[in-house]
């Protein structure tokens, strides 16, 4: 329950908001961002401020069970949830099936919840996927948030996930692995975890047939932020502070080395492996 502090604040920023937005805008034609439309300058300054202050976005953000809820009953699909062991959950995107799945690991740092653009996306995209005879059922893992459950819960609500889907009949030729920004990190961290499993984790054994394979949508990488956060840092749309500061709170917590391979010197061959159990790999990302 938020406290009366955080309301004030809330109430505070809410208030600072509009002069912020029209600040960047004014003097958006005088820096990096006077190529950009005058919507792309506010909506980008809106994240930006935001971004700046997690318990704002928590107070205003919602649980990935309760978006999932209120948006199947907006766009009048029935809800399907499946409970895991440790309190993690499924949310099924229209009919669940187990001859073909997507299960998708969202964003939010490990500390927000999914939010229905998401969901709305992933939907779009079945609905596509019907048009040319493909009947595919999506899994969204609500997955446990931090501060409630810190590493490595997130990684058992994933093999748990992965179980009750591979104990359901799905057959990992027929699974693919999705994830953007901290779900792409929760995939990485499986295949970690397959290669080089942690003593603090239930063993995950690799499947008998490869996954078919993983989308990773702009990965969390680089937790502890390195050069490239503030070389970027006037072009993304959340400050390099803000990562650093979400990154440390997933770090305080974890192996820097296994969470983040990529940012903690782990060893080049440390994916050395990969595909025998995973046939494909998309990473995708934005840019300038």
């Amino acid at each position: 329950m938020p406290t009366v502090l955080q309301y004030v604040e809330a109430v505070t920023m809410t208030t600072v908001l509009p002069f912020y937005v029209l600040g960047r805008l004014a003097t958006s034609f005088f820096t990096t961002e006077r190529s950009k439309t005058w919507r792309a300058v506010c909506i980008h300054a809106l994240f930006r401020f935001v971004a700046g202050h997690t318990a704002y976005i928590k107070l205003i953000s919602a649980p990935t069970l309760d978006t999932y809820t209120k948006w199947t009953k907006k766009i009048e699909l029935s809800p399907t949830i499946d409970e895991l062991p440790e309190g993690a959950k499924l949310l099924w995107i229209g009919k669940k099936r187990v001859d073909k799945v997507l299960l998708y690991a969202h964003g939010g740092v490990y500390q927000f919840g999914c939010g229905p653009s998401f969901m709305q996306f992933f939907r779009y995209l079945q609905l596509e996927l019907e048009k040319r005879d493909i009947h595919i059922g999506i899994a969204i893992l609500a997955y446990r948030l931090i501060p409630d459950a810190v590493y490595p819960s997130q990684l058992i609500d994933a093999q748990q996930a992965l179980d009750k889907l591979l104990s359901a009949g799905v057959d990992p030729q027929n699974l693919v692995l999705a994830g953007d920004s901290a779900g792409g990190n929760l995939i990485f961290q499986i295949f970690s975890h397959i290669l080089h499993p942690r003593p603090d984790v239930p063993e995950y054994p690799r499947p008998q047939t490869p996954f078919l394979g993983a989308l990773l949508i702009s990965p969390w990488v680089c937790l502890g932020g390195d050069e490239s956060f503030n070389i970027n840092d006037p072009y993304d749309v959340t400050t390099a502070r803000a990562f650093r500061s979400w990154g440390n709170t997933v770090l305080q917590h974890a192996d820097a080395q296994f969470v983040d391979p990529v940012g903690f010197g782990a060893p080049k061959n440390w994916f050395n492996g990969i595909h025998e159990f995973v046939g494909k790999v998309l990473v995708t990302s934005g840019a300038k």
